[in-house]
């Protein structure tokens, strides 16, 4: 598994993240999340609705090419179009990891 997909997994253990679609808006609404991730898969609806939340919520968000088998793999559920990392430290970190600057 990938550095980046490794602190999901982190983010998930730590009770840190919000898995899935529901719990990934959920965690933006209410301020816990720094970091929503969504899938290369995710349906284009999907990816607006969670851009324009994002950026009404004031939150970091990202399209990956991961597919939603593999951001659910990495936080040991099912497969998961958009999931949230709400701890900053790790948050950041992750983001570095997909900038390449290890």
């Amino acid at each position: 598994m990938d550095k980046f997909l490794s602190y999901i997994g982190l983010a998930r253990k730590a009770g840190l993240a919000g898995i899935g679609t529901e719990e990934a808006r959920s965690h933006v609404r209410c301020g816990k999340a720094k970091l929503l991730v969504s899938s290369a898969e995710a349906a284009e609806s999907a990816k607006k609705r969670a851009r324009d939340m994002a950026s009404h919520f004031k939150v970091l968000h990202i399209e990956t090419a991961y597919t939603m088998e593999q951001l659910g793999k990495a936080a040991g559920r099912a497969p998961a179009a958009m999931l949230t990392i709400d701890d900053d430290g790790i948050a950041k970190a992750a983001m570095k990891q997909l900038k390449g600057d290890n």
